[in-house]
């Protein structure tokens, strides 16, 4: 509810966001007012693209293999944290039936339903604190490619440890799903790749990102798919699931630190 009401005291367009420097917000109303003919308020007043500009800036992005590239390794990287989001009540209410015995849990009775939820909620409340700070830091570093691959190897490490330790530490399965919800912290700073990647015109820039963000979305499926699939194949044994979305994360994490600089150019 506070957060809901949060949302209201945001600034309307970059000039008057007071978190920003003067030249920050010269320059980000200006290409506001390229990129949508308006000012915040005014409404927009560009003309509509033309079918031929739609179709060229189609066919410019579905030929970006860099664009690819890199959608693609998102998809294959943000399976393993959203497998980590989809899962993590289920697996926090199996640590509560060991450690509170399951009869508890079975009642549903408030407190184990409110404990649940709020456990639950601690590992992805780090990790958007963790996107904030990370993307917050390369920006004012310059530098984009280490603030992608960290996040990655900490979720892959946690989803790595998650089922053997969910046997045997329900503190130390804590601990996993809070390494394997901090890969969400990469997501800001993933996210500005697309405008690196598409060309300058509005057209091509708005097909590029929704073509990236469909790929990586793509995970919010194949991720849940695969470890449901592995953990209900094995009995409710989360450890062969979570180590084929940890291989996942890792293999687009390292492919990440070696081709970053050849699949964005100038980082």
């Amino acid at each position: 509810m506070l957060l809901s009401l949060w949302i209201f005291t945001l600034p309307c367009s970059p000039a008057t966001a007071k978190f920003l420097t003067p030249q920050q917000r010269t320059e980000l109303t200006q290409r506001v007012i390229d990129a949508r003919g308006g000012t915040c308020g005014g409404g927009a007043t560009a003309k509509p693209p033309k079918f031929a500009e739609i179709r060229d800036a189609a066919w410019a992005m579905l030929l970006n293999w860099r664009l690819w590239g890199v959608g693609l390794l998102e998809l294959i990287g943000s399976s393993g944290r959203f497998g980590v989001q989809f899962f993590t009540p289920l697996i926090i209410e199996r640590l509560l039936e060991e450690r509170l015995g399951k009869s508890i849990t079975e009642k549903k009775t408030a407190g184990a339903v409110a404990a649940s939820a709020a456990l639950s909620a601690i590992p992805f409340g780090l990790a958007a604190v963790g996107a904030v700070v990370n993307a917050a830091v390369a920006n004012r570093l310059h530098h984009r490619k280490w603030f992608i691959v960290w996040p990655g190897v900490v979720c892959a490490l946690g989803l790595g440890v998650l089922g053997p330790l969910i046997e045997r530490s329900g503190t130390g399965a804590f601990l996993a799903l809070v390494a394997g919800a901090m890969g969400f912290a990469g997501y800001g700073v993933v996210m500005s790749l697309p405008s690196t990647l598409v060309g300058s015109s509005r057209t091509e820039s708005a097909l590029g990102y929704a073509h990236f963000t469909m790929l990586a979305m793509l995970g919010g499926f194949v991720g849940p798919t695969i470890l449901g699939a592995l953990t209900q194949g094995s009995g409710g044994n989360y450890s062969l699931g979570a180590w084929v979305l940890g291989a996942m994360a890792l293999s687009s994490t390292l492919l990440y630190a070696v081709f970053f600089g050849w699949l964005v150019p100038g980082g």
